[in-house]
């Protein structure tokens, strides 16, 4: 069964489908036609947004809600079960600029799409909130003399670290755990170990990546001697982090032997 609509000119287009399979081939007349009533319906909802000025986004998520809200498809009310009788949701949506959102397994969602498009605002605004929280982490952990602006980079990659790993651990949390009762509590508090383990050394990285980006500590040489100069500049740093008199002037040289 397919429609076709020719799209406009100029302007927004909306393609949508039902499912996939023969199925509809061994629907009756009248049964064919409920569907298509339907897929309009739900064309017709997205296209409103559409020509109200809607984003691209909106329109996708109010075509969808018709499509899992209506028990012929195979999404939402509609849904396949699975071997123990419950609905276990999925959702996926993305925009032209990259930004994502999804869900899975969701059980108690009504229309997961909706859920899924929610998690796109709720992940950008976590993450403005991890930058600024790891921006003043850095700034309270650091030396005054440490521009607050030469912290910025590595806040920010950070931020974007500990978004990735919540991501990766909730899903590993909810699809790996909780689903294998072998792991169980034990599982789950490695799990958060590994976890916590992997943030605190990614955040060392991208603090020293920083700092060297910063200070211009590179090129460095991987088999000295002989030393270059910056491998010259950051023994004196170190040097420099270590000294207890105050009113001492350190100069680090590099000697070769003879």
């Amino acid at each position: 069964m397919q429609m076709f609509e020719a799209a406009p000119d100029a302007g927004p287009s909306l393609a949508l489908h039902g499912g996939a399979g023969d199925r509809a081939e061994e629907l009756s007349p009248a049964a064919q036609a409920e569907y298509a009533t339907a897929l309009s319906a739900a064309y017709a909802v997205g296209w409103r947004v559409l020509a109200a000025g809607g984003s691209a986004l909106d329109a996708v998520c109010a075509t969808v809600t018709v499509l899992e809200d209506n028990p012929l498809f195979n999404a939402g009310r509609g849904a396949a079960l699975t071997a123990t009788g419950q609905a276990e949701l999925d959702a996926s949506v993305m925009t032209g600029d990259g930004q994502a959102g999804a869900v899975a397994a969701a059980k108690h969602a009504r229309n997961p799409v909706l859920l899924a498009s929610s998690r796109i605002a709720a992940i950008a605004i976590a993450l403005v909130l991890n930058v600024g929280l790891f921006w003043l982490g850095f700034r309270i952990a650091t030396a005054a003399e440490i521009p607050t602006r030469d912290l910025r980079l590595s806040a920010i990659l950070a931020a974007i670290v500990w978004q990735i790993l919540q991501v990766i651990g909730g899903y590993f949390v909810s699809h790996q755990l909780a689903h294998n009762s072998a792991y169980g509590a034990f599982g789950i508090v490695l799990g958060l170990l590994a976890w916590l383990y992997l943030q605190a050394q990614i955040t060392l990285y991208v603090i020293e990546f920083d700092v060297v980006r910063t200070r211009r500590l590179w090129p460095r040489s991987l088999a000295p001697p002989p030393l270059t100069p910056a491998d010259l500049k950051a023994y004196e740093m170190y040097a420099q982090a270590s000294q207890r008199l105050p009113g001492l002037a350190i100069e680090v040289r590099e000697t070769r032997s003879q």
